[in-house]
């Protein structure tokens, strides 16, 4: 997702009720664009950059929010015009907006909303992610396992399994999104799957369900009856 227009206006130009805390207070925050969001949660600027620029300094540098997602408070720090106590904000609520999504996340797995929360977190790369759970099926939690080029089915399971065992689960779901290709699995991607479900249990984990999403929905190879026994 690209970032929204930047550098249209100074602070110091914007006549009093078009600053950000002003529209805020007048007409609530949703009405906000993300520039105006982020300029709020950072506050004030610098003798050097007002806020607005700050944060125009941002998107130079993350494009979007979700890369800034993954950025630590000493990463924004970096960024000209932020001090360690605004980095600290900003890590601070995205961290929140983490846990929320986590907290919406079904506890017992369920393919559509598992897809819809995975879709909810990708990017335009291809992202191959899991979705970890223990032995009675509570969810532990989400994570990426490789994006880009490498987000593929092609590669040394082990780094899958590690993944697995390090987050203490013994339950997963394997997610892969294809923001521009079919949802449809090819016969690699069946043999592929199964193939990790069989190693998986040799470890004694176990391969709940591989999901491929994109804009137009979800495929599920549990509901499609795809994965061995």
């Amino acid at each position: 997702m690209a970032g929204p227009s930047r550098g249209v206006k100074r602070l110091s130009h914007l006549p009093k009720e078009l600053r950000p805390r002003e529209k805020a207070k007048a007409f609530g925050l949703n009405i906000l664009d993300e520039r105006e969001l982020l300029a709020l949660i950072i506050s004030s600027g610098t003798a050097n950059f007002d806020v607005l620029t700050i944060v125009d300094n941002l998107f130079q540098r993350y494009g979007c929010l979700y890369n800034m997602q993954k950025a630590t408070s000493d990463d924004f720090s970096e960024i000209s015009g932020i001090s360690k106590v605004q980095g600290l904000r900003l890590a601070s609520v995205f961290e929140i907006a983490k846990r929320l999504k986590q907290a919406q996340t079904p506890e017992q797995y369920n393919p559509e909303k598992a897809s819809a929360y995975a879709l909810s977190n990708a990017s335009q790369e291809e992202v191959l992610s899991l979705f970890l759970y223990d032995k009675r099926g509570t969810f532990l939690g989400y994570r990426e396992l490789m994006q880009g080029n490498d987000a593929s089915l092609s590669f040394d399971f082990r780094f899958l399994f590690h993944a697995v065992l390090k987050h203490g689960a013994t339950k997963f779901v394997l997610v892969h999104n294809h923001p521009s290709g079919s949802l449809l699995p090819s016969k690699s991607d069946l043999l592929t799957t199964n193939l990790i479900a069989k190693e998986a249990r040799k470890l004694g984990l176990r391969l709940l369900d591989h999901l491929i999403v994109n804009s137009d929905g979800y495929f599920s190879f549990l509901e499609h009856q795809m994965m061995e026994k």
